[in-house]
């Protein structure tokens, strides 16, 4: 913005701290031609505009922070840090002496008056701001974690200046994160200070208060009830806005007992009592708060009289540090007037300081000083009522003004020809008076909002596009963390709950399923006219999860006598198992080394979670990975051992009772082990035929003259469990057989038994059967005879003998651990 009055003058420089001024801790006050001024430091200064002299020094025990001028009574008051506040008599006779100067003869040399603690009227280290209205001082004083605004009048005694404090109020402080200032490196929520402002209703005289008309404004009384109430506005009573540096904005009338207040904000004061009202919340320190009139028919000359005579004002601006603005104004709604708080982002921060001057707001940052028009342009489509109203404009395309380092800011004075003059302070302590010209008419507004908003525009356009990619790439990082988390999250539950399980059942509890579990049984499967034998594994999911991917079903083979030699492994990835349903699979119970099969077999089925699988589905780093300690996880859902009973190929061929042989066995067992075998111990080494039998690594002779035959007798007390399930009709020798045969796939051939005999195949194609008869034993009890079940074995080789008796017993073991037989008087002896 370039024009020919425009003008920047110094008209003096003073001392100021070291690193510049701060932010809030100025102040200038401007009456008729003389300036007053504090820079930050223990002195105030008071220069006088018409001679170019500076008139008078006042130095402070402490910093001075605010000044209050009242010209009525000819009187300064000023804020100390840590210290209180002061009251001043301006007497111009004393403060000045004139000394006859050899180089400058008639110069006017000020005396540095010294204040001292007498001059003191309100003792007070913890105030920060305050404001004096009608003859009461209101002061606002941070203690601990809130903010407490004082009263005080002065004291009845005339013999003293001194004030009294008759009323406080607190407000809690709102604790949140804080930007820092990218040029000093500090937070500027601890510097800043609190900012207050004094809005009267109509009618109200505010001349004789103060001359610092940027602190007190009046309000049209259609603003002034919808923010304060219809009682404020019949009692008169000027109001206090407060603006702090944790973003809250609040008001509390001065008369305020007995007032209703209308709220618009969540409340934090602690005292309801006393009608303090948080209206907004800004969410960043709150830098400057100004009442201003926005009617764009307002002539350039009414202004002067609206900023000295005090026209009424319709808005209120708040400005952040952080540039956020909130323009607070009465507004038309569904047919009523409402408060409309229209909020606004300038796009340049941090704001150090600003000023109102009729519809134009001036503001400064760190590097410019801006200006932005506050209400519509005027359009050829716009009606006069929609003009006249100063309507807020929907997006602000601030100007700037290529002034620089703009700490204070207050209007001097509006000329003839419409200019405003502004008298400023810089952050390097120079006194300046800047005259700018604002002539909305004459295109000067148009070049700026057209030239610099379209480069703004742009660039403002390149932001959002970069700011868009970056949010894009950083939201979908985070869309694939919280995946991988909630997926982590669901295979620890499922870990967890298998656990508890387990546990609980381990403890004894009875449950009816386990949540997630896997069934083992085995069957002969015939492929290509050869018959196999398979085992079959059942995943079964009760859960109230899924099992997504990522989770594998290992099947582990374990042989030897121990069952810690691993035979075989299979794994099966689960894709997507929900919950109700089940995985089938089916794993080849191969032979061993040399055509060999070793029995039993150890099966363990294990659910496993590989940690890689989240990574590589979810895209995430490799260094992710260093969150996931190992591999994986895994979980052992059962183990079932596999003896010859399963793996017997059973035959459907039907024996009649009459055909089934009777031996004569001995009484003994060994007796009837060796008679069966006494042919095999006297043969020749010459044998008619060698074959391989069941064994870890050996082979044994078979005779083919056999069978081999075994008997194991069982007491029909230890099988109650067995017969209770026996109908009327059915005979107890086949359902002894059946209950050895139940782990058998092919159990449903034989369960039409009419005679207690089980013929079968073993896997290596010997035949082998079972016969049960109930016979008593004589020779046992001295009480008498017993009664039990006598189960023949005859096997075709030697070893599927001795498998199979190993078979019988450990279905005899496992029933005999259960809870009913461990009762005393019970025992377990095996014989062969």
């Amino acid at each position: 913005m370039t024009d020919s009055r425009q003008r920047v003058s110094y008209i003096a420089g003073f001392h100021c701290p070291a690193g510049g001024l701060s932010v809030g801790k100025t102040q200038i006050i401007c009456h008729r031609y003389e300036i007053y001024m504090c820079n930050g430091t223990e002195f105030c200064y008071i220069y006088d505009r018409q001679k170019l002299t500076l008139k008078a020094v006042y130095r402070f025990p402490n910093v001075v922070w605010r000044l209050e001028l009242k010209p009525n009574c000819n009187h300064l008051y000023t804020l100390c840090a840590s210290d209180g506040i002061y009251c001043v008599s301006l007497n111009t006779e004393k403060r000045l002496i004139k000394e006859a100067d050899s180089e400058a003869e008639g110069a006017f040399v000020p005396v540095v008056i010294p204040i001292d603690l007498t001059c003191c009227v309100v003792k007070d280290s913890d105030i920060t701001a305050f404001i004096i209205v009608d003859e009461t001082i209101v002061a606002v004083a941070k203690v601990q974690h809130s903010w407490r605004i004082k009263f005080f009048k002065r004291s009845d005694l005339e013999a003293t200046q001194k004030y009294e404090r008759y009323d406080d109020v607190e407000i809690s402080i709102v604790q949140r994160t804080r930007p820092v200032s990218l040029s000093s490196g500090t937070d500027y929520n601890d510097e800043l200070l609190p900012v207050l402002y004094c809005v009267y209703p109509p009618a109200a005289n505010i001349l004789t208060e103060s001359c610092h008309s940027n602190e007190r404004a009046i309000l049209e009384t259609s603003l002034f009830s919808l923010l304060f109430g219809v009682d404020a506005t019949m009692l008169r009573t000027p109001v206090i806005l407060c603006g702090f540096p944790d973003g809250q904005f609040c008001c509390l009338p001065l008369k305020r007992h007995s007032l209703s207040v209308m709220s618009y904000g969540p409340s934090e004061v602690s005292n309801c009592k006393t009608c303090v009202v948080v209206l907004h919340q800004l969410e960043q320190p709150v830098i400057f708060i100004q009442a201003q009139r926005t009617n764009q028919h307002v002539q350039e000359t009414d202004e002067r009289a609206q900023n000295e005579a005090g026209v009424n004002c319709n808005c209120i601006v708040i400005v952040g540090h952080h540039g956020r603005m909130v323009v607070i104004k009465a507004s038309n709604k569904s047919e009523m007037q409402v408060p409309d708080f229209r909020q606004y982002h300038l796009g340049q921060s941090p704001i150090l300081c600003g000023c109102c001057v009729g519809s134009y707001l001036y503001y400064s940052t760190s590097s410019e000083l801006f200006m932005l028009e506050l209400v519509c342009q005027k359009d050829s489509q716009d009606s006069e009522d929609s003009i006249q109203s100063g309507d807020l404009p929907l997006s602000l395309f601030p100007a700037s003004l290529n002034i620089c380092s703009v700490v204070n800011l207050t209007v001097s004075s509006i000329t003839s020809e419409g200019d405003t003059e502004f008298v400023a302070l810089s952050t390097a302590g120079r006194l300046m008076v800047c005259r700018l010209p604002r002539c909305p008419d004459n295109g000067c507004c148009d070049t700026l909002t057209a030239v610099k908003a379209s480069q703004k525009i742009k660039e403002l356009l390149s932001g959002i596009g970069s700011v868009s990619d970056r949010a894009t790439s950083v939201s979908k990082a985070i869309q694939q963390k919280n995946k991988a988390l909630a997926h982590l999250n669901q295979v620890l539950n499922v870990i967890s709950l298998v656990l508890s399980s387990q546990k609980s059942l381990g403890e004894g509890e009875q449950q009816c399923r386990q949540p997630i579990g896997c069934c083992v049984s085995t069957k002969w499967n015939r492929l290509l006219r050869q018959d196999s034998l398979i085992i079959c594994c059942s995943l079964e999911n009760f859960s109230g999860f899924t099992l997504e991917e990522g989770w594998t079903l290992s099947i582990q083979l374990l042989t030897g006598s121990d069952s810690t030699s691993m035979a075989a492994t299979s794994s099966f990835p689960v894709n997507k198992l929900i919950s109700g349903s089940k995985m089938e699979v089916t794993v080849p119970l191969n032979f061993g080394k040399n055509g060999q099969l070793t029995l039993p077999v150890k099966v363990q089925c294990i659910l496993f979670y590989s940690f890689t699988e989240i990574l590589e589905k979810h895209n995430l780093p490799a260094t992710e990975s260093q969150v996931l300690n190992g591999e994986g996880t895994c979980i052992i859902l059962n183990e079932y051992n596999i003896d010859l009973l399963h793996c017997l190929h059973l035959s459907c061929s039907t024996v009649s009772e009459t055909a089934v042989p009777d031996y004569g066995f001995p009484a003994h067992p060994v007796e009837v082990f060796l008679k069966s075998s006494q042919n095999l111990l006297g043969q020749n080494s010459k044998t008619a035929d060698k074959t391989q039998v069941y064994g870890p690594d050996s082979t044994i002779e078979r005779n083919p003259v056999g069978p081999f035959v075994a008997s194991i007798k069982v007491s029909c007390n230890l099988l109650e469990d067995v017969l209770k399930d026996c109908s009327s009709g059915s005979n107890p020798n086949c359902v002894v057989l059946l209950w050895l045969m139940s782990d058998n796939a092919e159990v449903e051939t034989v369960k039409a038994l009419k005679v207690p005999v089980v013929c079968g195949t073993t896997p290596d194609r010997s035949n082998v059967r079972l016969l049960a008869k109930k016979v008593s034993l004589m020779d046992l009890c001295f009480e008498g005879p017993i009664s039990a079940f006598e189960i023949h074995l005859e096997c075709a080789s030697l070893s599927a003998l001795c498998h199979l008796h190993c078979a019988i017993i450990g279905r005899i073991r496992l029933h005999f651990s259960t809870e009913h037989f461990k009762a005393p008087g019970y025992s377990l002896q095996s014989t062969a």
